[in-house]
């Protein structure tokens, strides 16, 4: 009992240090730094995936945008894959209870233990890079996770607008944009169009799409 009782002592220490590497460098002021150099936040994040053997291999991706109900499309989403038998990941945020609740294989929060060993294949990916924001580093995080646990299908929910965003390097097999209104004008721009511009971004040639009726600017 002495042992196991330690083990999951030092389980619960690793997870600690692994949720506080994530969010170390976390900036709470309104800049968010992706949209201050986009293309070279763009370029390195592609450096990181290459560091991690390119995770979204293999993945089958639904993409979700927009600025009102993408986290509950994106669940939706997940539970009719999963209900049809597929093996699905699903990468949301905020979270509320938990921090596990960012990232769920099969509907189940992903394990303590997991994002620990996950955790270590990213630091070392983010170490050869130079950086990583804290949701680049939480981006990476899943997409390692799904790997890590063979998941078919992966559905992402964008972090902040679309086009920059760190859940956009992938090919996806569908997109979805949700209502689009006034949300993070400090980044997108004042505009509805110009905050729809962003989140057509994860749009890509070729794959389907879909969305709700937008305001006509959208």
């Amino acid at each position: 009992h002495g042992s196991m009782a330690s083990a999951a002592a030092k389980l619960r220490a690793d997870y600690a240090a692994a949720v506080k590497n994530i969010f170390a460098n976390a900036d709470f002021t309104s800049a968010a730094k992706r949209y201050q150099n986009p293309q070279e936040n763009w370029t390195r994040f592609e450096a990181l995936l290459d560091a991690l053997g390119r995770p979204t291999a293999g993945l089958k991706v639904v993409h979700i945008a927009g600025t009102n109900g993408k986290g509950t499309t994106s669940a939706l989403c997940e539970s009719m894959l999963r209900s049809s038998g597929a093996r699905v990941g699903l990468f949301t945020s905020p979270h509320l209870h938990s921090f596990r609740e960012r990232i769920r294989v099969n509907g189940e929060l992903v394990s303590q233990a997991e994002v620990v060993e996950a955790m270590q294949q990213v630091s070392k990916a983010v170490n050869a890079v130079g950086y990583a924001s804290p949701f680049e580093k939480l981006s990476a995080l899943a997409l390692v996770c799904f790997q890590r646990a063979k998941m078919e299908w992966a559905v992402l929910e964008t972090g902040l607008g679309g086009r920059w965003d760190s859940t956009n390097h992938c090919e996806p097999v569908v997109c979805g944009i949700t209502r689009i209104g006034m949300d993070h004008m400090n980044v997108l721009g004042n505009t509805i169009g110009q905050i729809a511009s962003e989140k057509a971004g994860i749009l890509k040639p070729g794959v389907p799409a879909f969305t709700v009726p937008q305001e006509s600017e959208a």
